[in-house]
């Protein structure tokens, strides 16, 4: 370590005790590099609650509290990412949806128009069928009265 690096001012208790680790961010660097977590560091400290007897009670106590102070952290910080993460994949499967309604929409409208079409051509036939077959009805009932009448002009000369 450099003589000129400025260390934190810790209070006069401390200054016996030999720190690797005087700054915020190297105890994070420290931790990171062990990959030590929250919940392991949670674990370390409640052991060390546990292990240590002749530490005062009241620091044992703010120990433990710490401890778990550190394990709820965790488990909230990894609930935020489980959130996070199904958010995310929520929000992609409802774009994905979204986008495949919208193509059935299409479909629906295609085929909504083409069976509209269909059915005016159908009624369009129908009414062009019945005109024709009025008309078939009108020339076969002028054909048997023109024939009626022929056989009635013959037996009559």
């Amino acid at each position: 370590m450099q003589k000129d690096q400025k260390y934190p001012k810790y209070p006069k208790e401390t200054k016996h005790i030999n720190m690797d680790v005087p700054s915020k961010e190297q105890v994070l660097a420290f931790l990171h590099a062990r990959d030590v977590d929250l919940l392991t560091l949670s674990n370390i400290l409640l052991q060390f609650s546990c292990t240590a007897t002749k530490m005062p009670k009241p620091l044992t106590d703010s120990i433990r509290a710490i401890a778990y102070l550190l394990a709820n952290a965790t488990v909230h910080h990894i609930a935020e990412e489980v959130t996070t993460t199904v958010k995310t994949h929520l929000q992609e499967q409802m774009e994905g949806l979204n986008a495949n309604v919208e193509t059935m929409w299409d479909v629906v409208e295609h085929v909504t128009d083409a069976v509209e079409e269909i059915t005016e051509k159908m009624s369009k036939f129908k009414d062009e069928f019945q005109e024709t077959s009025e008309k078939l009805a009108q020339t076969l009932q002028d054909l048997t009265d023109k024939t009626q009448e022929a056989i009635t002009q013959d037996h009559t000369t």
